[in-house]
């Protein structure tokens, strides 16, 4: 998959609430890869994207999650093998900040053979494996 870009949930996040400040650096980001390239997420981050928008925009959460579950992803399961690869890749990596639901995502990439990941979570700089793209320009 090597033309696949993973998308965290804080991107997502930032997507869909239009009064951070993140918001139209990652929409542009976003907005280019969904008109010509592919995006992968996995349960995790779905349930994390579907957390923040019923906390956050609870009378738009639903509507809002319709359009985004609507997108063209390749979604990956969060089965037991990717489980357990994930627990070898916190233990691996939790010293640098990596936290489970990290790992997830990590280990989705890994066993699928995804190289890109677009966060703004700079933990993931110290993965070897993945190569981080962060739309979010320092203010």
């Amino acid at each position: 998959m090597e033309d696949v870009i993973f998308i965290d949930s804080n991107i997502w996040c930032y997507y869909f609430n239009k009064s951070s400040w993140e918001h139209k650096d990652v929409c542009l980001a976003v907005d280019q890869i969904l008109s010509t390239g592919e995006i992968a997420i996995n349960s995790v981050v779905v349930m994390e994207v579907a957390h923040y928008l019923f906390r956050q925009k609870p009378l738009q959460a639903e509507v809002l999650l319709d359009t985004f579950l609507s997108y063209p992803f390749h979604f990956f399961e969060l089965d037991i093998k990717t489980v357990h690869h994930a627990i070898q890749i916190l233990h691996q990596y939790s010293s640098f900040g990596i936290g489970g639901r990290d790992a997830t995502i990590i280990a989705s990439m890994e066993i699928f053979q995804i190289k890109y990941l677009m966060t703004n979570d700079n933990a993931f700089q110290h993965v070897k494996s993945i190569e981080v793209i962060n739309p979010v320009q320092n203010r």
